[in-house]
């Protein structure tokens, strides 16, 4: 475990507590292990009295959380159109031909620009995926700690917000002379505002708003050349070297962490206030979902499992409970016996409606929280 003492963005050691969940699961995925193998940690969430920064203190060694069982949202529409709006982002906004990722998993991104133009691609992450394409050049390491010297431009698609030491990362960048960076990281504020209680977690360790990002980059000489939205969903930045760059204004401390303690009672009273008396899923299987089901008390033995698009976590278990995840199709068995659906908070909120819609003759009620 890895104990916070600076402030991701602005290194101050002035902290504000905002909550705390002792005993929480570690991980926040599907597991096929059994269940006296989990582990537990203390979640505590901390605010910067100087930057305002809403960031994890006790953070989850990357070796853990990051290995050949994690997985990302790559099946979603919405995590398709993302990588092809990033892709024509940099393709627009770059000549670069050789270009290194951090953390293509399988090289999704790679694919969609290799299709309009001849790249030299390297891939720097914790682990080889196997789906990895074999023309991508793989390097095993740690993004915070590795040499690019040989590297102009860098990539980094919702990767940055995992970052344990940011700081650290744009040091390095900065001291190798690295040209320019394209990072694209869900929308921060967005989110902040729209409620979503897992805006920040084990794997978001520190809050990635506008302000902050400009900030932080111009700490070590990178200018923020172009910035886009895809819709409320990710923001895209091209940041660029400049040695005359005038450092952006520290951001303001009071509203973000007042928001995350606000969203923090709100959903307590929300889940405080769920009346359940039948079978009933949560969708999706996640951090939300774990804290919920922590929530929900004696009520949680209607809880009979956890619902989730991504077929790679069919039919194991949430981890953390005893629960396992099932496709939505899970609904049809329930004919003439309605079940109720817990549906959390998240950027694929709408998704997950639309396919519930599919499967309205098999619920008796959908709660939203």
């Amino acid at each position: 475990m890895i104990t916070r003492i600076l402030c991701a963005i602005c290194e101050s050691t002035q902290f504000k507590h905002i909550y705390i969940l002792d005993d929480f699961p570690m991980l926040i995925h599907n597991t096929s292990s059994d269940i006296l193998s989990d582990e537990t940690y203390s979640l505590e969430l901390i605010g910067c009295r100087e930057c305002g920064c809403v960031q994890m203190k006790n953070i989850v060694n990357p070796s853990i959380l990051y290995n050949t069982n994690y997985k990302t949202a790559s099946y979603s529409k919405l995590a398709i159109n993302h990588n092809i709006a990033f892709s024509s982002f940099i393709l627009e906004n770059t000549d670069e031909t050789t270009l290194l990722e951090i953390g293509s998993n399988s090289g999704s991104l790679y694919k969609m620009m290799a299709d309009k133009k001849k790249l030299v691609y390297t891939c720097l992450d914790l682990f080889y995926n196997i789906n990895l394409p074999k023309e991508i050049i793989f390097i095993e390491g740690n993004c915070e700690d590795f040499n690019y010297s040989n590297y102009n431009t860098i990539i980094l698609s919702q990767v940055f917000e995992h970052l344990v030491e940011p700081r650290k990362f744009l040091k390095q960048i900065h001291n190798d002379n690295v040209q320019s960076v394209f990072i694209s990281i869900p929308n921060f504020n967005s989110q902040m505002e729209s409620g979503d209680l897992n805006t920040i977690n084990s794997q978001h360790t520190f809050f990635c708003g506008y302000e902050h990002i400009l900030y932080l980059f111009s700490l070590y000489g990178f200018r923020c050349e172009v910035f886009n939205t895809f819709i409320n969903n990710s923001c895209m930045f091209k940041f660029s070297k400049d040695i005359h760059i005038v450092n952006y204004r520290k951001p303001l401390a009071e509203y973000v962490i007042k928001r995350f303690e606000d969203i923090y009672k709100e959903r307590l009273i929300e889940i405080n206030n769920i009346n359940i008396d039948s079978p009933t899923y949560i969708y999706p299987a996640g951090q939300l979902g774990q804290i919920l089901y922590t929530y929900l008390g004696e009520r949680k033995k209607f809880i009979i499992g956890f619902l989730d698009g991504d077929y790679s976590k069919h039919n194991s278990r949430m981890y953390g409970t005893p629960l396992n995840i099932y496709s939505p199709s899970k609904l049809e068995e329930y004919v003439g016996n309605n079940v109720n659906i817990i549906l959390c908070r998240s950027p694929y909120e709408k998704e997950i409606l639309n396919v519930l819609s599919k499967y309205s003759n098999y619920i008796r009620e959908i709660i939203r929280m």
